[in-house]
């Protein structure tokens, strides 16, 4: 996980994993936590609105 930019887990993790990135999922694996984290990083590089609007328009 030290190789990685942005370490990420969902919260039925192994423990230990959990106290090792950066970022533990609020939705569980399975349930919505790829598309959370996908959401995430859309937003810290200021797309996601902009994808937003262009979904709507379509």
């Amino acid at each position: 996980m030290k190789r990685v930019g942005l370490a990420i887990t969902v919260p039925e993790a192994w423990p230990p994993v959990k106290e090792w990135v950066h970022y533990v999922t609020q939705r569980p694996g399975g349930r919505g936590a790829v598309r959370e984290v996908c959401d995430l990083i859309l937003k810290a590089h200021g797309k996601w609105e902009a994808l937003w609007q262009e979904f709507l328009s379509s």
